[in-house]
């Protein structure tokens, strides 16, 4: 059975150049998706709710900070007629009036997934209010999207909560999608559990964004990345040198995690690289690596590459040199 997972921030998709690998047709996929958050505040109410999404009320609840099934019902009450609660969804009701859009948007994506993984799971997707909690819900067949979390960078909220502008640069309606994708993906193709080298994350991660700018062939760079346009052109500008630093230092095969998360997690620049880096630096590297990689071997099928973990072989068979 899928783990379950809460991703508290969005992820952050790094991919510069479009990707030309269309191997197969896409797929016609029509999701089954719900919009809870106003079903819960606004319509039939928690009971119902629960009748008809008893799964998904559960994590939902979790999320809340409750575990016990039992008081789900009385805590959802108190949820939709807190009046905090109440503002909030006032707000989101302001930008999220329907979100058939997105749908449609996650749909495509599926389907040029689909008609390149004939075997992946398509999820039901369920949009909630989660109290600002987290962005995402990941278990079997469900993926909860919490539109709290996608207000807009100049959402009021965002700063009284301490999240830190190059987070909420990227928490706008426009990275719904991008954020979906990237994080079903990273759940039906998890790096192995295990101290991973610098390499091994930067080309698990960079396999992942391959596979998301595919998803999203359609949309512009700037927002399947999350970077601004001064770190894109960073990146872009900088890929040799970058490259250089990391093999040099030896710090492609590095265990140290805390050297792996400054290289690979999102920060607001790369410590190493200086404040005007972007942060995840060596992931777009990975992304580069792979994006090579797939160029040299059209044979090889989006679902391999996705299963690949011997980041070493990757490398050698890109005979990636920027």
């Amino acid at each position: 059975m899928r783990r379950f997972l809460y991703l508290a921030i969005p992820v952050a998709l790094l991919l510069l150049h479009s990707c030309q690998c269309t191997r197969t047709p896409d797929a016609t996929v029509e999701l089954r998706a719900y919009r809870l958050d106003s079903a819960l505040m606004r319509g039939a109410g928690p009971a119902q709710v629960a009748r008809e999404h008893p799964e998904f009320l559960k994590l939902w609840g979790e999320v809340l900070g409750s575990r016990d099934a039992a008081q789900q019902i009385p805590m959802f009450l108190q949820f939709a007629d807190d009046a905090d609660m109440q503002a909030l969804e006032d707000s989101i009701l302001r930008v999220f009036p329907s979100t058939t859009a997105y749908t449609q948007q996650l749909s495509k994506a599926f389907g040029v997934l689909k008609g390149q993984i004939p075997q992946l799971q398509i999820p039901r997707i369920y949009y909630f209010n989660g109290g600002f909690n987290t962005s995402i819900i990941l278990a079997d067949s469900m993926l909860g999207i919490g539109i709290d979390r996608f207000l807009g960078a100049g959402c009021p909220y965002y700063p009284q909560l301490g999240i830190p502008h190059y987070l909420a640069r990227t928490m706008g309606p426009a990275y719904i999608v991008p954020t979906a994708i990237s994080s079903w993906l990273e759940t039906e193709y998890p790096q192995p559990l295990g101290a991973a080298t610098t390499l091994e994350t930067m080309l698990h991660e960079g396999s992942i964004l391959y596979a998301t700018h595919l998803a999203l062939r359609d949309l512009p760079d700037s927002l399947a990345l999350g970077y601004s346009a001064q770190g894109l052109e960073w990146l872009e500008k900088n890929e040799h040198p970058v490259w250089v630093y990391l093999s040099e230092k030896k710090l492609l095969y590095e265990r140290n995690s805390l050297i792996v998360n400054q290289l690979t997690h999102p920060a607001p620049f790369t410590n190493v690289f200086g404040q005007d880096s972007p942060g995840q630096v060596a992931s777009w590297i990975g992304y580069r690596i792979v994006a090579q990689y797939m160029d040299k071997h059209p044979s090889i099928t989006l679902a391999e590459l996705l299963a690949m973990h011997d980041g070493q072989e990757i490398l050698k068979n890109a005979k990636y040199n920027p």
